[in-house]
């Protein structure tokens, strides 16, 4: 990211040498790299207001580095310089690094204020936009931009993306000639919720096509889907705030469900994050990218095991018998370890509740189910119970942040199977004769459970707990063929009870590839019995 004033500091002349800095350092650590020019206030040349483009005074929010004044952008003259800012810049790279153009991955559109979809923040006092005027101009700029990076957006021998947002926010009539300007789809949906954080309200209609941002990055057009980018901000800690891991994984897990391609991070190790969390962004860049027809390229398949508490599922929680918010429907689960840490969040919450202040097990419109990937729970429901904060999950001891959400047997209601089908043809293509499986389990008492899968469901291996109190992982290799749908249920494999101790799970995944470790520094002192 770079000033466009420190690109072009004087009307007429460019200095690239802050620019140069920055993509030579990126390409010396084998870093990719986005382009990004930031305008408006603190940010735009002076010498504009010298050469035909209006200042601007704008009174409100203080933006850092601003001086309160802002240059006009629909005036012709900066439509002109910003235009051709951006082509020098183009012809610059592609001279001076012809050997890593492929590093280039794409360019961040940033138009007005801070990159948000907006002029600035404040009252201006001349040049002023309509919501609508806006959003034109800024569809207007973004088919300028794909003319200048037409070349690069079309060559099928790149991976070059325009960076923008705000289209879900566009009329339809308005957004589609701007998409239909990108060749091959190559562009990136940027900065919705969907990162932010875990369980917010109205998180399930955002993994359907009711969403306007899901339906438009889960499009399939002539073989490309349009892909989505998100950054993460100050309000992740706020959910654990005695392990912001805890909140990362779950974050994680949602995001990938729900097809997030990128993410801009704060948080890893030396910033704001620590060494556990940066393992398991290794996992995230793994799956990330998810849509219904790329199971192939993955070959491997994962359930994050939870129940959600949806306020806004009025049939499985009548008001007569819950009342209208959360606090009856806690109060059912408490024994369960459900909880509501922020009572204030409710179906109007600014943000759709990223900004809580705690965890909270209920919501409204959040998804009842697992967070998965090509992984489902057959009948989850009528043969597993939920969980809520189960162990020392808040420690920082290795592994124990699995312990936010889980699914447990329960013997005395006859639930001692749990069922499990990969879906998306997974491994159909797949050279391996050896799968991969981890169930993490809770690891309270000294009974034992067992995976069964295979032709008839009668190859079985057993594993036996030792009480740690700890989240634990169970390691187990299966051939290829075992995942046979010839459980119960059409079921590929069941984790079954195998006495009458209860046992919880919290995670499930199974690989055609080596397993990336999730739980750092233990040990798997667990044995398996093939029987």
């Amino acid at each position: 990211m770079i000033d466009w004033k420190e690109l072009q500091p004087s009307f007429g002349g460019y200095d690239f040498a802050a620019f140069d800095k920055m993509a030579r350092s990126a390409l010396s650590r084998g870093k990719a790299m986005n382009l990004c020019v930031v305008t408006g206030s603190g940010r735009a040349p002076k010498w504009l207001y010298e050469h035909g483009v209006t200042k601007v005074h704008v009174n409100g929010k203080k933006v850092p580095g601003s001086d309160g004044t802002w240059p006009c952008y629909s005036d012709n003259a900066y439509k002109k310089f910003f235009h051709n800012m951006h082509a020098t810049l183009k012809d610059h790279v592609e001279k001076t690094y012809k050997d890593d153009l492929h590093k280039f991955a794409g360019i961040d559109l940033e138009f007005g204020s801070t990159g948000d979809v907006t002029p600035w923040h404040g009252t201006p006092d001349k040049c002023k936009f309509s919501r609508d005027e806006w959003l034109q101009y800024w569809a207007d700029e973004t088919v300028q931009m794909a003319k200048t990076y037409t070349d690069w957006l079309s060559d099928p021998k790149r991976s070059f993306y325009l960076v923008t947002r705000g289209t879900e926010k566009m009329p339809e009539h308005m957004r589609s000639p701007m998409l239909q300007a990108i060749p091959r789809s190559h562009w990136v949906e940027r900065d919705h919720l969907y990162c932010k954080t875990y369980g917010e309200n109205f998180e399930k209609t955002s993994l359907t096509m009711k969403d306007t941002t899901y339906a438009l990055t889960h499009t399939e057009k002539d073989g490309y889907y349009v892909l989505s980018d998100c950054a993460q901000d100050v309000g992740l800690p706020e959910d654990c705030k005695k392990d912001i891991v805890v909140t990362i994984w779950q974050t994680m897990m949602y995001m990938l469900m729900w097809g997030q391609d990128r993410v801009q991070t704060m948080y890893l190790e030396g910033v704001k994050g620590n060494a556990r969390g940066d393992q398991l962004w290794k996992f995230f860049n793994r799956y990330a990218g998810h849509r219904a027809t790329n199971g192939k390229s993955y070959e491997g398949a994962w359930a994050s095991l939870k129940v959600g508490l949806d306020a806004a599922d009025k049939e499985r929680f009548p008001e007569a018998e819950f009342g209208n918010g959360c606090d009856g429907i806690i109060a059912k689960h408490k024994a369960m370890g459900a909880r509501q840490e922020d009572k204030s969040i409710d179906p109007g919450s600014i943000m759709n509740g990223r900004t809580r202040h705690g965890m909270n097990d209920c919501g409204w419109d959040i998804l009842p189910g697992n967070y998965y990937m090509f992984l489902e729970q057959i009948d989850a429901d009528t043969t597993s119970l939920g969980m809520w904060r189960v162990g020392d999950f808040t420690s920082g001891k290795p592994g124990q942040f699995f312990g936010r959400f889980a699914r447990t047997f329960s013997s005395s209601k006859g639930m001692n199977d749990m069922f499990f089908a990969v879906t998306g043809d997974v491994f159909a293509e797949t050279k391996a004769e050896t799968l991969n499986m981890r169930i993490v389990y809770y690891d309270q008492g000294s009974g034992g459970f067992s995976v069964q899968y295979g032709s008839g469901c009668k190859d079985e291996q057993k594993f036996t707990k030792h009480n740690s109190g700890l989240w634990k992982e169970a390691r187990l290799q299966i051939p290829t063929t075992g995942l046979a749908k010839a459980c119960q249920r059409s079921a590929d494999f069941i984790l079954h009870n195998t006495d009458n101790e209860d046992d919880a799970f919290a995670f499930v995944e199974v690989s055609a590839r080596d397993l990336i470790p999730l739980i750092t520094t233990e040990s798997n002192d667990l044995t398996s019995v093939l029987v």
